[in-house]
């Protein structure tokens, strides 16, 4: 099966260029304001900077690939917080440009846009820009293994397997939650052999992934033999969460902060979209736009892709709480909320946000991120103001 051709739109080709210049911006801003602000620096970023002076296959809390990537960059850079700071804001811009690829692929050259956009205003990937730590790692990796499996699925050539065998491999010396990633993964190409027209590839599906796995079991193995010389540190720190045993209300009241949290950090993105996409519904009050033509089986397998893997991920760690006492951090589903911006772009609401200027969206996102920044200004200097 041959790579289908992207969907362009008649759009401006400054576009792309102009939603670079925003997202350059967006990055620095959010890394520059900290750090020239004095704002507190995140104990992960401490971290890295103390492993970096000893790089080895693992450290006492997670594997390694975060740190070497650190320790790589100091080759160029000064070792200090500045570097860590300059890398969260690398991997978070890697992470946009791989949303953007996939939602070029998946939809359109105007949906990829928005749904970029989007994103930039979901509060993990505005204050947390500055943060370099596991999570950071693991977010790049959901995105590059999304993106590929997708191009594993489309086009059936060697070359992609083996490349979604070293994003597993990477993702899973970043940390060992990349299980859920690669459960996405397979749970996608197996309601994807379900789906007409598919079922004969069921076969290539399984010697790729045979391949991708086989890659990602070689990346490993040296990881493997450190865990063993060293009597398993990692494996003692995550038993805290995965061990914990919560009795049953606590389960539930685990979960629902869990979800709360990650629901609070995409309101406001939510809110302003549903604000935009009401606007464009009074603009064709008289004039409706016509109704949109049902979904190709191609769009399908797309909707498919985005839902697995932005909704799997938050069902699995549910069912792991509610059914076996899992403690839940709120930081594991830093790597996953970002999808909600291409998944929203598939909806209704998606579909009339294309309807508007581009400028009143920017507005939008401006909007949510200037709120943000203010509050977080604001509890940067309370916090300097009671330290003094």
């Amino acid at each position: 099966m041959t790579m289908p051709t992207r969907q362009h739109s008649t759009d401006s080709p400054r576009l792309p260029w102009l939603l670079l210049l925003f997202v350059v911006l967006h990055l620095a801003v959010w890394t520059l304001t900290p750090y020239w602000g004095h704002w507190k620096v995140p104990v992960d970023n401490y971290e890295q900077l103390d492993w970096v002076q000893h790089l080895a296959w693992g450290y006492a809390k997670h594997p390694p690939f975060p740190t070497w990537v650190l320790g790589a960059t100091e080759l160029l850079l000064p070792h200090g917080v500045a570097t860590t700071y300059a890398l969260g804001a690398l991997f978070t811009g890697a992470m946009l440009w791989l949303a953007w690829l996939l939602t070029d692929e998946l939809l359109d050259r105007r949906r990829a846009l928005i749904s970029v956009l989007l994103i930039c205003g979901i509060t993990y990937y505005t204050s947390h820009v500055r943060y370099f730590n596991h999570n950071t790692a693991l977010m790049l990796a959901h995105a590059a293994a999304t993106l590929c499996i997708w191009r594993c699925a489309e086009a059936l050539r060697t070359r992609w397997w083996v490349l979604l065998g070293l994003i597993w491999g990477c993702g899973a010396l970043s940390k060992y939650q990349m299980a859920l990633t690669i459960a996405c993964n397979v749970v996608y190409l197996a309601l994807l052999a379900r789906q007409p027209g598919r079922a004969g590839e069921v076969r290539e599906f399984g010697k790729g992934l045979l391949i991708a796995g086989g890659v990602c079991a070689l990346l490993l193995l040296p990881h493997a033999y450190w865990l063993v010389s060293n009597d398993f540190p990692t494996f003692g720190y995550a038993s805290h969460s995965m061990t914990a045993g919560l009795p049953g209300y606590q389960r539930l009241l685990n979960t629902l902060e869990f979800l709360g949290h990650h629901i609070g950090r995409a309101a406001p993105m939510a809110v302003v979209a549903l604000l935009l996409a009401w606007l464009a519904r009074l603009r064709y009050r008289q004039d409706a736009p016509p109704a949109p033509a049902a979904r190709t089986e191609r769009e399908h397998e797309a909707l498919l892709l985005l839902q697995v893997h932005a909704l799997l991920p938050f069902a699995l760690m549910t069912l792991l709480s509610l059914l076996g006492g899992v403690a839940l951090q709120i930081h594991w589903g830093t790597a996953y909320l970002w999808l909600l911006g291409p998944l929203l772009m598939t909806t209704t609401v998606g579909r009339r946000l294309t309807h508007l200027p581009l400028w009143l969206v920017v507005a939008g996102v401006l909007l949510v991120e200037g709120s943000t920044m203010l509050n977080l200004a604001q509890a940067a200097a309370r916090s300097a103001g009671s330290a003094g």
